[in-house]
């Protein structure tokens, strides 16, 4: 029979107990027979070898085929072996190989083959050391085997049979590995696992140079694989990757499955694919060519897909194809990735740790009825609690408790376990994911161990990925994030509906976002008004919990949108503009009136007197009566002076009070803007893809315990208060504390020149939060002092008066509110002492820059 000599087997490397169980001859280990295979005395046939150990060659004036061996496989078998082997296919007539011999006389008997002896090597010494082999992998040595990647040999060649060790010099890229030999012979680079070469060794021989050349025209780097979604990257846990070259498969990687995110080589090849695992090794990071022969490859690609490639699918390999399950890589950019700055990232607040209560001690006493300590039982009794219970809550007494004495302390009361509750955080990294990321720009803050819904590990630890290997985002699984997160944003000026929700979106905001917004925000007005509040889900509610919140958050914005309606446009501007300065007072008003449960139009339940939004008002009108005051004086003065002196020094006086009135521009220009801003919620805004000028907050800060919350019904609140202003152009607020009113208004009386300042008789009318309900004449009567807001539109500069109250007039000038909060507007009683009308551009600066 003809031998089939292209079918001898040479990978012997790449194959595994499993698949040889049916070809190992009985009695034989696979250990024994991987060995005979080595040596020659046995050779594997198969029909598709994976490294075929014998080459054919077409022989000289149209003979047969003649059979070479093939040099990726000779390091496999002794050199006894290769020389039986092809003293064989000799023998044969070298017509052998996938055709029958058509010879009519049978081959020639083989001969006995009778290994050859071992030779011993008598030379004295090793032969001298005179050149070197470098490659480079782009990332540090602790790194590669963090990672868990292969390690590299120079195969052995007939030469040399054995070489010393690798040595490591840190480069600008990572680090070169450097061995020394002692021939100038081609030699193969081999990454490999446990002994099995892996697809990424390159299959041309590299070259050796002079000591001390230091040049690696081989060059390898690791990348951390990971897919998007939303504005997050993450670490699958199924499927497979695969890295192609030239749209030839380099290796199959197949991911760990069961919430683990490392992976491993399979056996499969671009001839064959297998699933199976090929290496004994896991890994978090795939090593890709940099370099071979000196220059940097090109066209090569990662590809994610959640189940194992097709045949079909391997065999007509397309540029859109891979596109559109991976990414192809660019080496430059892959160099510089981690090279990019990494984003200084705003330290998060953390919530205060609530400390446990310290537990209640129990001293042992001598019972004075026995004389002795007193007993387990006894001590428990006195806080009601069981024996064992009370040893339970003293565990050092378990080995012997009658090792108790007289003066030890004893715990009596067991630790209540912690209330606190861990704030749930979906945080966004630094920057949007790129096709190569700094891996220290892309983790971030997340509660949970897999993207909510998904099987995809989150990055929410720095430790997740390694700072000098790159992080390629193969592909986008999902354009938005999975996790519900509620945000909002206030409408920043009257509009069309239509125009707004265009300003919203962006081109890249998806149809289904678009159809979701506008579901949530049937609320909006038409036009929708300045300071109308926007609901902004990110999906569809799925829990009790979601839903609640959402509702909450409606709620808010269809009490805003509602009093707005009612409103002008000065007005609208008005509440928008001073809004914490009018709510404030609003807060004042339901705190004297709650007890009443009036007036019924207004929104009782919202919070009132919000800690740092009141504390920032109170101090600026404490700075504002602090100035009267001092006016006060200057008045007073300059009248008691005329009256001694038949004159007043118009000078000084002039001088002084354009001192005071300065003061109380800085303390105007405070109330027209706002002092608390609330944190904008970047993550929102990425996630769906709004318009880059929109702000979005979280809808926490709004409802439960934010920083502003009930803003919705605060908001209508101060909507229906200033809807008393319409037709008279002027708010007054009562000012507290501001004494000697009546000498204010003396000084100007008896100045009849002017000097005074702008004397003028306006309507003034009242505002909910400085009458306090049915009270307000006294209260009046006790300042005879306003704060008087003027009400125009956005486009004017906002007006800001003091106003006095004369005393006759006071008691009974405004009425107070109840029910529709209706003021009653003032006649010649009260007078302007100081009007500031803040320049516009300046407005514009303090207020919006």
């Amino acid at each position: 029979m003809a031998y089939e000599f292209g079918q001898v087997e040479g990978g012997f490397n790449e194959l595994n107990e499993n698949e040889l169980k049916t070809a190992i001859p009985s009695g034989m280990g696979f250990n024994a027979f991987m060995e005979q295979l080595r040596q020659g005395h046995l050779v594997l046939l198969t029909d598709y070898p994976s490294t075929p150990m014998l080459l054919s060659e077409s022989g000289a004036m149209g003979g047969g085929k003649t059979w070479s061996l093939n040099s990726q496989a000779t390091d496999n078998v002794e050199p006894a072996a290769q020389s039986a082997l092809l003293a064989r296919t000799r023998m044969s007539g070298s017509s052998a190989g996938y055709s029958r011999s058509k010879s009519l006389h049978p081959p020639l008997p083989m001969p006995t083959y009778v290994p050859e002896p071992p030779r011993r090597d008598y030379s004295d010494e090793p032969p001298k050391l005179k050149y070197e082999y470098s490659f480079e992998i782009a990332c540090s040595q602790g790194s590669v085997l963090k990672s868990g990647n292969c390690h590299f040999i120079l195969a052995k060649t007939e030469n040399e049979v054995e070489l010393g060790r690798w040595v490591e010099t840190k480069t600008e890229h990572g680090t070169r590995y450097t061995i020394q030999t002692a021939f100038d012979e081609p030699k193969r680079l081999v990454a490999q696992v446990a002994s099995r070469p892996m697809g990424i060794s390159p299959t041309h021989p590299v070259k050796v140079r002079n000591i001390g050349a230091q040049v690696a025209h081989e060059g390898f780097i690791p990348v951390t694989p990971t897919v998007q979604l939303g504005e997050r990257l993450g670490f699958p846990t199924e499927g497979f990757y695969y890295h192609f070259h030239d749209n030839q498969l380099v290796q199959e990687y197949r991911l760990q499955g069961d919430k683990r995110w490392s992976f491993y080589a399979t056996l499969s090849r671009h001839q064959r694919l297998d699933p199976e695992r090929g290496y004994n090794t896991d890994q978090t990071a795939i090593l890709v060519f940099w370099k071979l022969g000196g220059k940097v490859v090109e066209n090569q690609y990662l590809v994610y897909l959640e189940r194992q490639i097709t045949r079909d699918e391997l065999d007509n390999l397309t540029d859109d194809w891979l596109n559109e399950h991976g990414v192809k890589l660019d080496i430059p950019q892959l160099l510089e990735a981690t090279k990019h700055p990494i984003i200084k990232r705003t330290e998060a607040a953390k919530p205060a740790e609530q400390k446990q209560p310290e537990p209640l001690h129990h001293i042992v006493q001598t019972d004075p009825e026995t004389g002795t300590r007193e007993t387990w039982a006894k001590i428990a009794n006195q806080y009601g609690l069981a024996p064992k219970a009370l040893l339970d809550l003293n565990p050092q007494y378990d080995a012997d408790p009658m090792s108790l004495s007289v003066g030890a302390s004893l715990n009596v009361q067991k630790q209540k376990p912690s209330t606190v509750q861990q704030k749930t955080v979906y945080a966004i990294p630094p920057e949007p994911p790129k096709k190569f990321n700094h891996p220290l720009n892309t983790f971030y803050d997340y509660t949970e161990r897999c993207l909510i819904d998904t099987s995809i590990i989150s990055i929410n630890h720095e430790w997740l990925v390694e700072k000098d290997i790159p992080v390629v985002n193969i592909k986008t699984v999902s354009d938005i994030a999975t996790e519900f997160e509620l945000g909002f944003t206030q409408v920043g000026q009257t509009q069309p509906l239509e125009s707004y929700w265009q300003s919203l979106f962006s081109s890249e905001t998806s149809e289904d976002i678009k159809k979701l917004l506008k579901k949530y925000n049937t609320h909006l007005n038409n036009p929708v008004r300045q300071g109308e509040i926007v609901v902004v889900p990110t999906k569809e509610p799925t829990t009790e919990a979601h839903r609640s919140k959402l509702d909450t958050l409606i709620e808010e914005a269809k009490a805003a949108s509602a009093e707005l309606a009612k409103l002008t446009e000065e007005q609208v501007a008005t509440v928008n503009r001073h809004f914490e300065l009018l709510d404030y007072y609003a807060s004042e008003a339901l705190k004297k009136i709650e007890e009443d449960g009036l007036p019924t139009d207004l929104y009782a339940d919202a919070s009132i007197g919000v800690g740092v939004v009141a504390a920032f008002v109170e101090q600026h009108l404490k700075n504002i009566n602090g100035v009267l005051l001092e006016i006060n004086h200057l008045y007073v003065s300059q009248v008691a002076m005329a009256s001694r002196v038949g004159g007043v020094n118009y000078g000084s006086f002039i001088a002084e009070r354009a001192s005071l009135f300065k003061k109380l521009d800085g303390s105007f220009a405070a109330l027209s803007k706002r002092s608390v801003q609330i944190p904008v919620y970047t993550q929102i805004k990425r996630n769906l893809k709004l318009s880059t000028r929109s702000i979005i907050h979280n809808a926490d800060e709004i409802i439960a315990k934010g920083i502003v919350p009930n803003l919705g019904k605060r908001m209508a609140n101060v909507a229906i208060g200033i809807a008393t202003s319409r037709g008279v152009g002027y708010v007054g607020l009562v000012l507290g504390a501001a004494s000697g009113a009546k000498n204010i208004y003396d000084a100007c009386s008896v100045d009849g020149s002017g000097e005074c300042g702008r004397i003028t008789t306006r309507e003034v009318v009242g505002f909910i939060g400085g009458v306090g309900g049915g009270t307000v004449g006294g209260n009046v009567a006790a300042t005879g002092t306003l704060l008087v807001l003027g009400v125009v539109g956005v486009t004017s500069a906002p007006v800001l008066a003091i106003a006095a109250i004369g005393a006759f007039m006071a008691g009974g000038a405004i009425g107070g509110i109840t029910g529709s909060t209706v003021g009653k507007s003032v006649g010649d009683g009260v007078y302007f002492l100081y009007e500031k009308s803040v320049e516009l551009s300046e407005y514009i600066e303090e207020e919006l820059l």
